[in-house]
């Protein structure tokens, strides 16, 4: 049975700021609550499938991709089952474990016509978007990596983006953070080969790399990116 409390609801996000000394970890849970609680969402989704997100809270890496799996929506929990295994494990050859890094998805539920599931569209996207913003000022990561082509535009608003091989190792901005976008998770784990892999991992390698830079290195990085278009 479910004992959450929607009662009374709250919409406005935004006063989650606004208490001080609240941890991170306080933070979250009460905008997860939120989300539960949102009535839109429960009609559309129904409580036993939003997927909020997890991980470390103080990460400096905050992963996102456009909507949960099947797999997901039965365990709650974001990039679990196969390709979030196989994600991590990918990841664990750098030295890099679930618990280094946040990972959440920007729907909170899988978007389905005709009891078919499909990719969400930018509207879409949109409605989830404030929930997702608030968890990236709640973490306060160093760079936010968008995976897949479906994400970045969810992230920036824009129906057609170029493809990912124009978009891999350039940096943008989202929610005043440094975004960076690479392979989808569910592609290196089902279609990817070994190439796409090692270019994942050199991808997360070049942004590990990048938050360790000076902000007077980035800033000579990005005016070079610039340049060269």
């Amino acid at each position: 049975m479910n004992t959450t409390d929607c009662t009374p609801q709250i919409i406005d996000l935004s006063f989650l700021a606004s208490k001080q000394g609240k941890s991170k970890v306080d933070s979250l849970a009460d905008l997860r609550e939120e989300m539960l609680c949102n009535s839109k969402l429960r009609d559309k989704a129904g409580i036993e499938n939003l997927v909020f997100g997890n991980g470390n809270p103080n990460a400096d890496v905050f992963f996102v991709y456009e909507a949960p799996s099947v797999e997901e929506e039965r365990s709650r929990l974001a990039m679990s089952g196969q390709t979030g295994d196989f994600f991590f494990s990918l990841l664990e050859k750098i030295g890099i474990s679930r618990t280094d890094v946040y990972v959440a998805p920007i729907m909170k539920y899988r978007v389905k016509s005709d009891f078919i599931p499909r990719p969400p569209t930018i509207d879409e996207m949109a409605e989830c978007l404030p929930i997702l913003k608030r968890q990236i000022e709640i973490v306060k990561p160093k760079l936010v990596i968008a995976l897949g082509t479906t994400a970045f535009g969810g992230l920036m608003g824009e129906n057609s983006t170029p493809t990912i091989k124009d978009l891999r190792g350039k940096i943008f901005k989202f929610c005043d953070r440094d975004l960076m976008i690479t392979y989808h998770a569910s592609f290196l784990t089902h279609y990817a080969n070994a190439t796409h892999h090692q270019q994942f991992l050199s991808d997360i390698t070049n942004a590990i790399n990048y938050i360790n830079l000076t902000p007077l290195q980035k800033i000579f990085l990005k005016l070079k990116q610039k340049l060269l278009g």
